[in-house]
C-alpha cells in the first residue's frame, strides 16, 4: 500500500527485478546467452529450454557483451529455467507483477 503525503508518495513499492543478460555477437539467432548468476559469476547459457541447467563459466571478453532489454531478459529467464537451482539468474524473481 502506498501512502501519499504532502512530500509525495511513500510506502513499499516492489522493486522490479534487474536481469543481467547479454549477447556475445550481433547474430539475429542467438545460440547462447551470457547471464549473471546470483553468485556474481557470468555464465554461457544455451539459448534453449532448460539451458540454465547446462550452463558453463563464461571466459570471454566482458567489453564485447551487448546488454539486452529487461523485457527480453525476463522472457529468456523463463525459457532457460533461470530460476532453478542453488544458483539462479540474477534478478530471477518471477513473481507476477
Amino acid at each position: 500500500m502506498v501512502t501519499v503525503t504532502a512530500d509525495g508518495p511513500i510506502g513499499s513499492e516492489p522493486t522490479p527485478a534487474v536481469y543481467n543478460v547479454s549477447s556475445a555477437n550481433d547474430e539475429p539467432l542467438q545460440l547462447e546467452w551470457i547471464i549473471e548468476g546470483t553468485d556474481g559469476n557470468l555464465y554461457m547459457v544455451p539459448a534453449e529450454p532448460g539451458g540454465w541447467l547446462r550452463r558453463s563459466d563464461y571466459q570471454g571478453q566482458i567489453e564485447r557483451l551487448k546488454a539486452i532489454s529487461q523485457e527480453e531478459a525476463r522472457s529468456i529467464c523463463w525459457t532457460v529455467y533461470g530460476d532453478v537451482g542453488r544458483v539462479t539468474m540474477e534478478g530471477a524473481n518471477l513473481e507476477p507483477r
